[in-house]
This record gives structure tokens, sequence and C-alpha cells, in this order.
């Protein structure tokens, strides 16, 4: 008997013809598995807010966020489809796990977190402020109102109050020395004293009418010094009133807003920071409601992120709303994932590889125009 068949036999070894049966077997095997595995399918949320995801006449989903996914989907080989939810509704849809990611308008906050997980950010913005256009018949009203409440007002009838006092009582002391500058009639003579009042107390001094008595010289001297005052006072509140009419109409600090009637987008990092800082807002379901309150002039101002913001305007608003910066910290724009996403890695990974090249900054700019003031 043969060696070989000899060891067979002893310890039960499987020929050869055994052994490349197991190894087919098992090549069909892995290959049927490879080939089961499923592509991954992802539920994905998608909220209108523009310019990251909007919804065109037709139906189709576009927009910054929306276009930056489906070149990731593809990269990928993902499947999916949207699901269109309201604003409000994404963050509980991807923390019960309804759908997978959200590409609408999100930026990572704590209580997001707490919730959600998030891709590696894609893009910065910063916040920015809608305020009307510049009209002129606004910038007289708020001048007369800032004239009115600094006491010009008071302060000019007192004037003119102690103007007619000084005309009556210089007439008194000129009109039988003084004919010929202060006539003895009254309204001429009383007139004629008013005008050299006037006159005198703006320094212009024409010398078309002068006293010559001790007492008319004596009240006039006291004038002169009266209406150096009053001069002054009038002077002091119209600029004070044209400053503060200027603030009213400026931002320089994100304080200044406490000001105006302020809207904000509900849930926003605009709506968060305007709430630390204890400035009251009035909350909007969307940018639109809120700019078209702007407009409608129910609000003074409305923040929010500056991209959304110079795409509206521009888009929608234009020659009717301008934008202003403010100091404030950066936002920062991911996708939304829901908790313990298996892909999360890869997603990652395919979206620094799209969003890293200097040419990912000019197919921004395609979506929104010229960076947004204040970026």
């Amino acid at each position: 008997m043969p060696k070989a068949s000899i060891l067979s036999s002893i310890f039960h070894l499987p020929s050869s013809k055994d052994c490349l049966a197991f190894l087919f077997l098992l090549a069909c095997f892995t290959k049927i598995a490879i080939a089961e595995e499923p592509t991954p399918f992802f539920h994905v949320a998608v909220a209108e807010s523009p310019p990251y995801a909007y919804e065109e006449n037709t139906g189709k989903w576009s927009g910054l966020t929306v276009n930056l996914w489906e070149q990731i989907a593809k990269k990928l080989g993902y499947h999916y489809d949207y699901v269109k939810l309201a604003p409000s509704e994404v963050l509980e849809a991807l923390h019960t796990g309804k759908c997978d990611l959200c590409i609408a308008e999100m930026a990572p906050s704590v209580e997001a977190k707490n919730l959600i997980d998030f891709s590696e950010p894609y893009l910065a913005s910063r916040l920015l402020v809608a305020l009307r256009n510049f009209v002129i018949t606004q910038e007289i009203a708020e001048f007369a109102s800032s004239l009115k409440s600094n006491g010009f007002l008071e302060i000019f009838f007192l004037m003119i109050a102690g103007l007619f006092i000084f005309s009556i009582l210089l007439w008194l002391a000129e009109r039988k020395n003084n004919k010929n500058h202060f006539d003895t009639l009254l309204p001429h003579g009383v007139g004629s004293a008013f005008w050299f009042g006037a006159v005198t107390m703006t320094t212009n001094g024409y010398g078309d009418k002068v006293p010559v008595t001790f007492w008319g010289r004596s009240l006039t001297f006291i004038w002169m010094l009266a209406g150096m005052i009053f001069i002054a006072l009038l002077t002091g509140t119209v600029i004070s009133s044209l400053t503060i009419a200027a603030e009213h109409t400026s931002i320089r600090h994100i304080e200044d807003l406490a000001r105006y009637k302020v809207g904000t987008f509900r849930g926003s990092y605009g709506a968060r920071t305007l709430k630390l800082k204890g400035i009251p807002t009035k909350k909007f379901d969307s940018l639109k409601e809120g700019l078209d309150a702007l407009c409608n002039k129910q609000i003074d101002a409305f923040v929010a992120d500056s991209i959304s913001l110079q795409y509206l305007i521009s888009h929608d608003y234009p020659n009717r709303l301008r934008l202003a910066s403010i100091p404030s910290g950066t936002i920062y724009r991911s996708i939304g994932l829901r908790p313990n996403l298996p892909q999360k890695r890869e997603i990652n990974n395919a979206l620094l590889e799209i969003t890293s090249p200097p040419e990912w900054n000019d197919r921004i700019q395609e979506w929104v125009g010229p960076m947004a003031l204040g970026q």
C-alpha cells in the first residue's frame, strides 16, 4: 500500500479532490456573501433654507448643500431619497432615526450635539443684520423725534418768550428818546425792538436799530449774554439730535440691537446669540417670513446667517433692504447625521476631499455671489 494511503487511513486526511471541492464551495459562498451585501440607502431630510437647500418649481431639490451631498453620494455609490420637513422637525427626525442625515441649513450647537451627530464643517459664515434701506422721510422723522426728546422745543419757546419780553422792555426804555429807531406806536415800536433783539442774539449786528438810553443799553447787554446761552443750548441740542439719529441708523456692536425691534430665525445661531446678550427678539419660522416682516415695518432689524441673508436679499429684496455687519463668532455649517451612523467616517472623508481644494470657494460664490459682508 502506498505510504500516502497508509497515512490517510491512519489520520483520516481528506483527499486532494475533497480539498478542491471544499475550496470551490468556500469561494462560491464568499462571492455570494459579497454580492448580496446591500448598498447603503439613506433617507435624507431636506428643509427649505436657500441657498443651502430649496425646492424648484419642478419639484427637484437644489442648493449649495444639496449639490455637495449629491457629489458625496455619487463618489461613495450611495442611494437615497429626500424627505421634505419643516426646519423645526429636522432634529427630531434625525434623533429618532426617521432620517439618516439632513442637508438643510444646520450649525452645530450644544443642544443639537446632545441629540444628533454632525459631519466635518464645509462652510464658515457670520451673522449679519438686515435693515430697511435709508428713506429721507424716515431720516427726517428720526431727527425730529430726537429734537423733541432732547428738549429742543422747550428751549426754542423759552427763547421766543424771552425775546418778546426783551422787546417790550426795550421799547418802553427807548420810545421817548429814540423815536427814529423805536417808534412810539406799540405795534411798530415793539416790532422794531423784536427785530433788534433777534439780530443781536444771533450776533449779526446790522446796525439799523441802536439803543441810546442807559436802560436800553443795559437791557441789550443782558440780552446779549442770554442770547449766547440760548444759541449754545439750541446748537448743542441740534448736534446731539443729529448724533442720536445717526446712531439709530447704524450698528457697530451687537448690543446696539437693543434699540431695535429685532427678528431672528427660530432655533438659529443668531437667536441663541441674541438671547445670551439679553436682547429680546421676535422668532420667525423662516427667513423669508422674517424679511417680509422687516419690509412691512413689523420689525426694525433681522439677524441671520450672512450667506442666507445675502442670497435672499439679492434675489428677492433688491433695493429694499441693506446689510450691516456686527462682530460675532464664526458659524460653521455641517451636515446633520443621525446618532451612530456607520458611514459617518467615509462621508467625512469624501466631504473633505470635495471641500478642501481652493476651487470650493469658487463654487460657493457660484451659489451666493461675492462673499457676504462681514465674512
